[in-house]
């Protein structure tokens, strides 16, 4: 179905985009800083309004589409987007190529950072299914140095530090 070309429409729509780009990135951003300094807090609700953004960008992407398909002369044949704008007149051309370059660097730099992100997840989840094994591993070979009533029963990893007094020292009392 080919629709009425709308150059104002067109550029509400890029515009539009690019702000929710920008702050889709900007809550990526601050997960990837979260996770990268292990806090944990409103984590849900950042990929909550992650999804929900990336929903309405999907949503805009459609419209933009629907709007230069106005433009394309066979239905058929989908023509990349500067072929689309060649018959416009220079000024909108210029205008639209500009926001057209925006918003693919803006999703280029996007997937970058989350490609980039994701092997960090992977290498830690790597690194922790091997933690239990590199632990009884030292576990084993300290108890082989050690007398039998010296011996390490069990390790347990802790995600907080221990409680001290001001001098510093564990109150061993608390974990008995």
């Amino acid at each position: 179905m080919k629709g009425i070309w709308d150059f104002n429409r067109a550029v509400l729509v890029m515009n539009k985009e690019i702000g929710l780009l920008k702050t889709i990135s900007a809550i990526q951003n601050s997960v990837r800083k979260a996770v990268m300094n292990r806090d944990w807090t409103d984590f849900d609700e950042k990929n909550e309004e992650v999804e929900r953004l990336s929903g309405e960008f999907a949503l805009l992407e459609d419209t933009r589409a629907l709007l230069f398909s106005s433009l394309q002369d066979d239905a058929k044949a989908e023509k990349p987007f500067y072929a689309l704008i060649r018959g416009l007149p220079a000024e909108q051309r210029r205008q639209l190529s500009s926001l057209y370059r925006e918003l693919k660097m803006d999703t280029l730099k996007m997937k970058a950072l989350n490609e980039t992100f994701l092997a960090y997840l992977n290498e830690a989840k790597t690194m922790a299914a091997a933690l239990p094994d590199s632990i009884e591993e030292l576990k084993n070979s300290v108890n082989k140095k050690l007398a039998a009533f010296s011996r390490l029963n069990r390790i347990d990893i802790r995600a907080e530090p221990f409680e001290k007094t001001p001098t510093q020292k564990i109150k061993r009392f608390l974990y008995g």
